[in-house]
């Protein structure tokens, strides 16, 4: 059993407590070399058990589906050297969604990148832009040969939609309020409406949502208002005849315990991945970044499904872990690659 876990941190999966996605201890993804150091994550790989980069879906039979907002993501924004740092985080997985990206140049460049990496052909599909001023947009990156799209992926139309039934508490009648005032001065739900994507991986067919929340703290009611929106959003689509495998995940700028939260949450049997104690962004100050879909539909396909989606801990690996804590570890991996984690998800797809 400790090589099977073994096993899986060496494809890319980092714990960060005894309730991951794979209930082992802490020492499952701390394995000595030569009894020197500790390794972590694709720094612990063996050649001999990790699936090569030009093996198909069906030959690993597994899916490792990640949300990743990478701060700031543009051609302005990254260098060379940066965008292979970028590179280095994203060649864990096969099937990622982006959110915080300004253009698709930059991905182009990233996929070069990864293609002479990895060896293999990868590809991707990116929204229009979204938001007020700045503006951003939404993208599902992937492996071509574990991962294939199903029909055009779109933003949802970014409209009112009837919301759930609202609490009887004190905030959640002052986000209802600003509902209403919203809807009357024709103010659109979402600043980032939702991006929908159709995909396949081996038997394994699925739809993703990803979204990036409104932030401000002064926007919190207003957040509130989006996930409430966003609930009617996944409760719409699973009654659209389309696949019932229907998976939310991006950056909701909240933890899934949080009562701005619970529109979302409270959908019959959905569960959300990422709980207390773990921590998505550098330095463990917010857990904001989850993956979620309803347990009667999808949960057969998890590898592990009591446990935790996986953190990423990308800056205490390679070669960030060089650089004293003191001397800008932190700092200098946020500028280079995001002040947020990726959160990762193993699926089975045979």
């Amino acid at each position: 059993m400790q090589r099977f876990f073994q096993k899986l941190c060496q494809i890319g999966v980092v714990f960060l407590t005894t309730g991951g996605l794979i209930a082992a201890p802490a020492a499952a993804c701390s394995m000595k070399i030569n009894d020197t150091r500790t390794c972590v994550g694709r720094d612990c790989a063996d050649p001999s058990v990790v699936p090569p980069d030009d093996a198909s879906i069906a030959e690993t039979g597994y899916l490792r589906l990640a949300t990743f907002n990478i701060r700031i993501f543009s051609k302005g924004s990254r260098d060379a050297d940066e965008v292979a740092a970028i590179a280095n985080v994203l060649r864990m997985f096969d099937l990622v969604a982006i959110q915080e990206l300004r253009d698709t140049e930059v991905l182009t460049r990233t996929i070069t990148v990864l293609e002479r990496k990895t060896g293999v052909d990868w590809d991707f599909v990116a929204s229009g832009p979204v938001g007020n001023g700045v503006k951003e947009r939404y993208a599902y990156l992937y492996r071509t040969l574990r991962v294939k799209p199903e029909g055009a992926a779109r933003l949802i139309d970014n409209v009112w939609r009837k919301s759930p039934p609202t609490p009887n508490d004190s905030y959640a009648g002052k986000i209802a309020q600003l509902e209403g005032k919203m809807r009357g001065k024709n103010v659109k739900p979402f600043l980032r409406e939702p991006f929908l994507g159709s995909f396949r991986a081996g038997k394994f067919d699925f739809r993703l949502l990803t979204i990036h929340t409104i932030y401000k703290k002064k926007e919190s009611l207003q957040r509130g208002v989006e996930f409430r929106q966003l609930a009617a959003v996944y409760t719409e689509l699973l009654d659209d005849g389309g696949d019932k495998d229907l998976i939310v995940l991006g950056d909701f700028n909240d933890p899934p315990d949080h009562k701005r939260f619970k529109p979302l949450a409270a959908i019959s049997d959905l569960r959300c991945f990422t709980n207390p104690p773990q921590k998505t962004t550098i330095r463990d100050i917010s857990l904001y970044d989850t993956i979620c879909f309803q347990r009667s539909n999808t949960e057969k396909f998890v590898v592990n499904p009591s446990g935790n989606a996986e953190v990423i801990v990308f800056e205490d690996q390679n070669p960030y872990a060089k650089i004293p804590v003191s001397k800008g570890r932190y700092k200098k991996a946020c500028l280079e690659v995001s002040d947020h984690r990726p959160v990762h998800i193993l699926f089975r797809t045979k």
